[in-house]
């Protein structure tokens, strides 16, 4: 075999070896992902389905729950699909009332502009992700910036905001663009909460309840 050819090949294999490794550590980092992004969300329940159902079943009040439960129920197998995958949520809502934040109606807070990766854990309080470790290791968000100066502006503004901190930016996701990534150091509602309200204009941040009305 030509000396230009075995040079060549072993270009090749220094290229993949190179690729694959790059590839691993963004896995490792928590840049790489092959499923879309989700909403950047932190859960104060592991009832992820009911908490995400679009009806906004936690928040609904008991008399509401109970009504829709019923009239559910009254239809029996004529539940369409959808319908039983609600009767069951309201199910599960009900049984999870006083373990979730504010009265049973905060079962999640939302970040806006901010997303986390689809294949990522998600950001539950309690012993599911305590488990996990410390997790500023494994909690992050990210969202996507125009250009670097976006970028470093974000991590200025954002700073270090107790349980939500600014990490970092990366170029490393491998989508061409850039994006900000902050990590979470406490995953509890006292420390969640007080990080996202600090996010909301003053005006509504004098009362909690008006602070988290516009994120579940």
């Amino acid at each position: 075999m030509a000396v230009a050819a075995i040079a060549a090949m072993l270009v090749v294999a220094v290229a993949v070896a190179y690729a694959l490794k790059a590839h691993k550590a963004a896995q490792a980092e928590g840049f790489e992902s092959t499923l879309p992004d989700r909403p950047c969300a932190v859960y104060f329940t592991e009832n992820i389905d009911a908490c995400d159902h679009p009806k906004n079943l936690y928040q609904m009040r008991d008399n509401e729950l109970i009504d829709r439960y019923t009239q559910l129920e009254r239809k029996g197998n004529e539940r369409t699909a959808e319908e039983t995958v609600e009767y069951n949520a309201i199910k599960s809502v009900h049984a999870d009332r006083t373990k979730v934040p504010l009265n049973g109606k905060v079962c999640k807070l939302t970040f806006k502009d901010w997303k986390e990766q689809g294949d990522a854990p998600r950001k539950i309080a309690g012993p599911a992700s305590a488990q996990r470790g410390p997790p500023e290791h494994w909690a992050y968000c990210y969202r996507n910036d125009v250009n670097d100066a976006e970028t470093r502006r974000v991590a200025t503004e954002f700073g270090d905001r107790g349980a939500v901190k600014f990490d970092e930016y990366t170029d490393g996701r491998g989508d061409g663009k850039m994006h900000a990534r902050v990590q979470f150091k406490d995953l509890g509602f006292d420390a969640v909460q007080t990080a996202y309200c600090s996010m909301m204009p003053p005006r509504a941040s004098v009362r909690t309840s008006h602070c988290l009305s516009g994120s579940l």
